[in-house]
Formats: structure tokens, C-alpha cells, sequence
């Protein structure tokens, strides 16, 4: 199981959203939404509160079952995401990460076009700013 979230900005970038690169992965340039794979019999709410903090530094409110807003079953992985509204602390890169930064709907729409962005993270992100 993969979970992610969609980090929307603070107050003054409400309508931008966090994307991060990777250091290490075979996709370093490929950008993303932060989460990641769950760990032994761990809920995907707290897949994604684990990750986003270890990743970009910052703590969310465990988010409900009705905060996802994408879900794609595949052979035996499950891909989900989360929308996460509510967060403390500033955005960091953690040591796995290369880059977070915030991204508006139009620069996000030009880098699904440019194949910027992972696939299923790009649905989901095509999903959530109603691109068609």
C-alpha cells in the first residue's frame, strides 16, 4: 500500500500545492506528492501523518477515511491520497528529499502536460484541480 497526501499551502498559498522530488529513486526529477508505503499493519492515516512529517517536516491532523480524494486498487497495491488541510510547522526537506516547494494549479497543469510529475500522482492531482 502506497498513501499519499495533497499539502495544500498555509493561509497566503492556500491555493498552491506541495510537490517533492526525490534524492535517490530511479525517478530523482520526477516530482510527487509527499507520502509513501506503509510499514507492517500500519493504517494508511498513519502512513501518511508518518510520512509527510519524515519527509517534509511538518505535522497533520490524522486525516478521516473521507479525506480521500483518490484511490486506485492495482494487482495487490493500493495507491491512495489524502487531502490534508490542517498542518503545523514549516515545510523542510527531509534527508531523503532533494526539493518541496509549493506549486499553483496552472504550473502544476503544464508539468502533468510535460510528464513532470509520477503518473498515478499526476491522476490523482488531475482528479483533485478538476483537470479534464
Amino acid at each position: 500500500m502506497a498513501v499519499y497526501g495533497i499539502v495544500q499551502g498555509i493561509p497566503e498559498h492556500e491555493k498552491h500545492i506541495l510537490l517533492i522530488q526525490d534524492k535517490n529513486k530511479p525517478e530523482p526529477r520526477m516530482w510527487k506528492l509527499p507520502g509513501g508505503k506503509n510499514e507492517s499493519g500500519e493504517w494508511p492515516a498513519l502512513v501518511v501523518v508518518r510520512e509527510i512529517s519524515e519527509e517534509i517536516g511538518i505535522v497533520i491532523h490524522q486525516p478521516l477515511d473521507t479525506d480521500i480524494i483518490f484511490k486506485k486498487a492495482e494487482t495487490s497495491h493500493l495507491f491512495a491520497v489524502y487531502a490534508v488541510r490542517h498542518y503545523q510547522g514549516n515545510v523542510k526537506a527531509g534527508a531523503e528529499i532533494e526539493r518541496a516547494e509549493f506549486f499553483t494549479a496552472d504550473q502544476i497543469k503544464l508539468m502533468i502536460r510535460n510528464n513532470q510529475i509520477l503518473p498515478r500522482h499526476a491522476m490523482a492531482l488531475i482528479k483533485h484541480l478538476g483537470i479534464i
